[in-house]
């Protein structure tokens, strides 16, 4: 693993995090906890606290592989790790805006329901698959993510995406002739492709964004959102603000990321190449409350 990453002391991040204290979560998933930390020397950072489960040796291997060896501006920064009295920690670049999820739903950080406005969702989608694409496609190590959600996408202080949570990802081909520290690799052409699981789930993802509802709550799921690009299915903040056209362009790219799943006519690079050439003109703000 150090041939990837530095290791940490687990004294070191218990000073940072005041040992774990429960005011430092910032969030929590089926991994387990995520602290703020501030180190002594001012650097703060992002310490995740593996829970004991089933897989976990295997996903705390498989984060440091992926994350240790791939930098990429939409990939999220893994840093360091600590394994130390069998308990395992995994440092992260600190994210300051949190989770897509958490800016599409209630916003902590202003204590409101807002939304981000199209301009910023546009140029976050393009981000993603900007970022799925390299995974796909990269020269080192080209990976399926399989479990992609808006819960998994963290945002910068620029609000730049980024790309987290690789436990239980594939690894598809290892092409830098570093040998990996997971024995098996998945091979494509041994069955359908996980890369099209991606696809679907970016397709599902651009539907979040442009409906502004969680996926768990739709009906029909989710055949009933992408007929032809239905005005009636855009969030109603989002209508009128002068994106309608690139609105339902994202509507016809989300059908052929969905269909992906069955017939595996669409890649993640053909997504990216159709995103970027959606343009987001004007000053917009970047967060819109939807007021009565």
């Amino acid at each position: 693993m150090e041939k990837f990453i530095c290791r940490m002391r687990l004294a070191e991040l218990e000073m940072a995090t005041n040992n774990f204290e429960n005011k430092k979560v910032i969030g929590y998933g089926n991994m387990g906890l995520m602290y703020k930390a501030m180190f002594p020397n001012g650097l703060l950072l992002a310490v995740k606290r593996l829970h004991k489960f089933e897989s976990f040796e295997k996903e705390f291997l498989l984060e440091i592989e992926i994350l240790g060896r791939l930098r990429h501006t939409n990939l999220v920064p893994l840093l360091s790790f600590c394994y130390e009295r069998e308990k395992k920690f995994l440092v992260y670049k600190y994210m300051c805006n949190g989770t897509l999820h958490q800016w599409l739903n209630v916003n902590p950080l202003v204590g409101a329901v807002k939304m981000i406005g199209w301009h910023f969702k546009g140029k976050i989608a393009i981000g993603i698959a900007r970022g799925l694409a390299w995974l796909h496609h990269n020269n080192v190590l080209r990976v399926a993510h399989l479990k992609i959600s808006s819960k998994c996408i963290l945002l910068d202080e620029k609000f730049e995406p980024k790309i987290s949570n690789f436990g239980n990802s594939d690894i598809l081909m290892n092409t830098s002739g570093i040998p990996s520290s997971i024995c098996n690799f998945v091979v494509p052409d041994s069955g359908p492709s996980p890369y099209k699981e991606d696809v679907y789930s970016f397709g599902i993802l651009l539907l979040e964004l442009i409906t502004d509802t969680e996926p768990s709550t739709w009906i029909n799921f989710p055949t009933q959102y992408v007929r032809g690009g239905e005005l009636n299915v855009i969030d109603v903040c989002l209508i009128g603000q002068g994106f309608n056209e690139e609105i339902n362009e994202t509507l016809r790219i989300a059908e052929k990321c969905i269909q992906a799943r069955t017939d595996g006519a669409t890649s993640m690079l053909q997504v990216y190449q159709q995103s970027e050439q959606l343009e987001y003109p004007g000053n917009w703000n970047f967060i819109d409350s939807c007021l009565e």
